[in-house]
């Protein structure tokens, strides 16, 4: 069975500065993989 990976690779950038901790832990809270 196929499944989806959601990747943010910069984190959520939207709502912290780019490639940072913060980002990083809100991609995680928002659901990313």
């Amino acid at each position: 069975m196929l499944t989806n990976k959601i990747i943010a690779h910069r984190g959520a950038s939207n709502c912290a500065k780019e490639n940072t901790i913060e980002a990083y832990e809100k991609a995680i809270e928002l659901g990313a993989d």
